[in-house]
C-alpha cells in the first residue's frame, strides 16, 4: 500500500519535469503556428531582408527545401519547410491573432 503513497521528487526529477514541461509547450507553440502559411514576401519582411536576399537564400537551400515538400517558386512556405527556414534564418514568427476575423455585416 506504500505505494499509491506520494512522495517529494528529488531536485533531479524535478529539472527533469520541467525540462519535459518546457519542451511540451515548445511543440505546442511550433504545432500552431505551422497551421498558418507565410507567403515569401512576409518572411521577408520579418527576417528584415529584402525579397531578393531572401530569395538567394533559398535558392542555396533548394535542395533541402525540395526534400521538405517545398519548390523554389511557389509563393507561400507552410509546415516543415516554414519551420526549417524559421530555425535556419533565426526568424521569429509572430503570435497568430486569439481573435477571429470579424464577419461582413449587412445593413439592410
Amino acid at each position: 500500500m506504500t505505494d499509491c503513497i506520494a512522495t517529494p521528487h528529488s531536485q533531479r526529477e524535478n529539472a527533469t519535469l520541467r525540462t519535459l514541461v518546457e519542451e511540451i509547450t515548445e511543440i505546442i507553440k511550433f504545432m500552431t503556428c505551422m497551421n498558418r502559411s507565410y507567403r515569401k514576401s512576409e518572411l521577408a519582411q520579418l527576417a528584415d531582408v529584402s525579397y531578393s536576399t531572401f530569395y538567394r537564400y533559398l535558392k542555396s537551400r533548394r535542395k533541402k527545401l525540395s526534400k521538405l515538400g517545398c519548390k523554389l517558386k511557389a509563393q507561400t512556405l507552410r509546415g516543415e519547410a516554414l519551420d526549417f527556414v524559421c530555425r535556419d534564418y533565426n526568424i521569429t514568427l509572430p503570435p497568430e491573432d486569439p481573435e477571429p476575423p470579424k464577419k461582413h455585416v449587412k445593413f439592410w
